[in-house]
Order: C-alpha cells, then structure tokens, then sequence
C-alpha cells in the first residue's frame, strides 16, 4: 500500500439507499450474532413478497430485514420471523449463500462495496422473501487493485507486510478481485526490521490466524469474519484471540486439531558475540509449548555477508522464513533462508533427517521463501536465477524438481514470496517485493492476476471457499 494506510473505525451509518416501503417498521433482528450486535445501525430494508413454491404458486410471505455494519460496509445482517421460516437461508449477490439459520438471523458475508445486492430469504420450499440492499462505499485507504480474470469460487485472503509508515493489513477479494473485507493491524505496533509482521497467515472455517511481531508483541492472532475489525491488543487478549507466541516471527503453521508450529527468533551470546538463530516450537491446543528443533545444537555457525543486515537482528545467522507439515511422514520441514537449505525434522525425535542444499542457478532452489509440503515434495518461492527471474518451484525429498512455475509478468523478488499449493493442481503464488498475485497451473498461462500498488509487500495468501464457519446451505 502506498500513499495513505488503511483506516477502518466508527464512521456512522454510509448513505444506503434501501427503499424502506411505507408503512413497514424497521426493528433490529434479534439474536445478531457476536461481534456485530453493538455496531448495528437503527436502518434496515424490509420487503415483503410472496412466498414461491418450487412450482412458482404464492404460498405466504415472510417479511426480510437486512441491517448493515456502520464499521464495514460489506457486511449486514439478515432477520426474519423465525417461526415464519424456522429453517432458512440467504442467497444474495452473484450466487453466494450463507449457511442455514434456525434463529431467523445471519449475517451476509464478502459482498463488495457500494453495489447493489438483492437478498433472497430461502427455504426448502423455495423463496420466501426478498429485499433489495445498497453496500455501502469502501472504507478509507483501501488499496486500487489491477485486476485480470477471475477465480472461479470462493474468495483470496490475503496479507500484506508493512513498509515504512504503513501497518500490516488482511484482505479478502471475491472472485472478481473486489476487496469484500479488510483489517488493519495498526494497533499492534512497530515491527521489527527483518522480522516481518503480518506474513503468516493460516485459515480455518470462519476466520485467519495472522503471525504479528512488533516490539510490544509477538504471537498469532485469531481474526473472525463475523467479529469486530477494530480489535484492540486489550480486547483479542480478553477475548481469546491472541495467542502468544514469544519470539514468533515470518510464518507459522496451523494444523487442524489446532496445533500450533512456529519459529522463534532467540538470541544467545556466543564467544562474546549476540548470534540469532531460529527454534522450532511446536504448541499443543492445551497451550503446552516444546522445542522441537534447535539451529544453535544441529546448524553448523558460519557467517555470511548479511550477518548485520539489520539492526534489530544481531549476528542474523539462520533466518527461518517458513515451516510446512508433512502429515504422512509426521515430520516438519524449516526453511532458512541465509543458510539456503530445508531442514527436515522429526516431529516424535527432533532429529534432523535431511537437509536439502540449495544456492545457486546451478541447485534446485536458492535464496528461498515460504517452504509448503503438498503430496510428494515441497513447494517454494524460489530466488536462484536473477536471469530466470523468480519462479514457484516444487523439490522432492531427493531434491528433484517435480513442477516449476514461472508466470509471465514474475522478476526476481530476490527476497519475499509465497507459494500456496492447491488441491486441483492450481498454484496461488504471491510476489512478496513483486506487488502481484498470480493463480493458475504451471502448465498454463494465470487465469487471475492481481496487482497491487507499487510498494505493496504481498504476504502469505489462501482461496477458501466461504467466510463462514458453518457449512453453506445446499
């Protein structure tokens, strides 16, 4: 993001232009969800049509009231009389559906700004309601995107890293590019140089987990579609959605039964002199911590030309950038970058199984970033060739090049990157330095590219299928 920093707060209820029919009272929904209820604005659109049968015969009409966020203005909620319709669903915009509600109240998630939205209140019968919806206009500071093709389903999260005077940010882009949510990380503080905040990012069903490291906080942050976007360091502590993480930094690796894997950054004296290398910690959902691996006890100490790149690292020796699960082998995998190699470990043991060595045109990989396990061998972004430019890059465990990826607009990034495997065989590569995100096959030109403002730092990124946390409605 250049120019201004995103800004999302209080900024009262945005000029909808809903047509509240006259004479049809506008009460606020019942039951809102938590994390929305005490933003809510006294303004609503209620609409009442006639129930239509599979068949299209009138049975009945149920009135469809839809309140919108003051604080984002791409998220509403939906009420209706529950014992009216006690088991119904939204479908709204082009296609997309909330999960069912027995409660008569959901909120509508991911629709872009200042657009006009028609909202279908159905149920197993057919639809029962519907009522038209203004979103209202984009938040201040949102970044203009350049936007080619688009995705088929679901929605991109996204992260961005911070330059200078610009805090990390979380956004969410529909299938057509448009930003459908944003959350800024401000509040958090300074990062630290060579630590970047803001650049781990791991989804689960309704919400994204966000690695930040600041001088007044290192950990991982839970940020819920549904729940506040201004969450405050005091209010994710109360609540539960920060998790510290002493030391954490670049990326972090969440698996589903909420295992929690990290790096840590951790300084010792050696010889007289502050060296920094990196631990693999891994936390169990009960929130007990064990040191996995250790780079000081298996890494020999060699130093090289970045050693004092930054200040607030000293004696920078491993640099750990990533850290993927390997479910089959129950082994994890480091990447560390000044060191150009991917240590393999064992999760029961700690032992180190391999090491694979890159660092040159001439090596399978180099300089690399963001390591992810998928099927027979890790996917990398990977910074060799200066010639070639950088490229997405799958190695084996005998370190065979599996699948490569250059897309046509890709320079060399030298630093930053991300590489996100997909279950269908598309890749989602994010340019880090290179402000662009590229989704495709490697065999085949992007099918969506989106490019970011010049200065943007692209962070982790992920295609989900839906915002919510329940499943979708059928």
């Amino acid at each position: 993001m250049s120019g201004s920093s995103l800004t999302l707060g209080r900024k009262g209820v945005p000029p909808f232009r809903n047509a509240i029919p006259r004479g049809v009272a506008a009460p606020l929904p019942h039951a809102v969800p938590s994390g929305l209820a005490r933003r809510l604005a006294v303004v609503t659109c209620t609409a009442l049509v006639a129930c239509r049968e599979p068949n299209g015969t009138p049975a009945g009409s149920v009135a469809l009231d839809l309140v919108p966020d003051p604080d984002l203005p791409m998220r509403a909620v939906a009420s209706w009389d529950a014992d009216a319709a006690p088991r119904a669903w939204v479908r709204f915009g082009d296609g997309r559906v909330t999960p069912a509600s027995t409660t008569g109240t959901i909120p509508l998630l991911g629709m872009p700004a200042d657009t006009e939205i028609v909202a279908e209140l159905v149920t197993e019968a057919g639809v029962v309601g519907e009522a038209p919806f203004h979103t209202g206009p984009a938040p201040d500071g949102l970044p203009t995107l350049d936007v080619e093709g688009e995705i088929d389903a679901g929605y991109l999260v996204v992260s961005t890293t911070p330059l200078p005077g610009t805090p990390p940010a979380l956004y969410v882009l529909d299938r057509h590019g448009a930003i459908v949510d944003a959350r800024s990380f401000a509040a958090w503080g300074t990062p630290r140089a060579g630590q970047p905040s803001g650049w781990g990012v791991q989804v689960e069903p309704g919400a994204a987990w966000i690695q930040l490291s600041t001088a007044a906080y290192s950990g991982a942050l839970r940020v819920d579609w549904e729940g506040p976007i201004d969450a405050t360091p005091e209010s994710a502590v109360e609540s539960g959605a920060w998790v510290e993480l002493p030391g954490a930094h670049h990326d972090l690796c969440r698996l589903p039964d909420g295992t929690l894997a990290y790096l840590r950054a951790e300084t010792r004296t050696i010889e007289g002199e502050a060296i920094t290398g990196d631990l693999l910690v891994v936390r169990s959902p009960d929130g007990t911590e064990r040191i996995v691996w250790d780079a000081f006890a298996t890494r020999p100490l060699e130093r090289h030309d970045a050693w004092a790149l930054f200040p607030d690292t000293p004696g920078d020796w491993t640099h750990g950038n990533g850290v993927t699960w390997d479910p089959e082998a129950r082994r994890w995998a480091v990447s560390l970058y000044w060191l150009r190699e991917i240590v393999v470990v064992d999760d029961a043991t700690g032992a180190v199984v391999q090491v694979l060595e890159g660092d040159s045109a001439s090596a399978p990989f180099g300089p690399q970033h963001a390591v992810r396990w998928k099927d027979d061998g890790w996917w990398m972004f990977d910074n060799a060739d200066r010639t070639r430019g950088s490229t997405a890059v799958q190695i084996s465990p005998a370190g065979e090049v599996l699948a490569r990826w250059s897309p046509p607009t890709m320079l060399w990034g030298g630093l930053l990157g991300d590489v996100a495997p997909l279950d269908d065989g598309r890749v989602l590569v994010g340019g880090g330095v290179l402000p662009t995100t590229w989704l495709g096959r490697p065999d085949a030109a992007p099918a969506f590219v989106v490019n970011w403002p010049p200065g943007t730092l692209v962070g982790q990124q992920h295609l989900v299928e839906s915002l919510y946390a329940e499943p979708l409605a059928e």
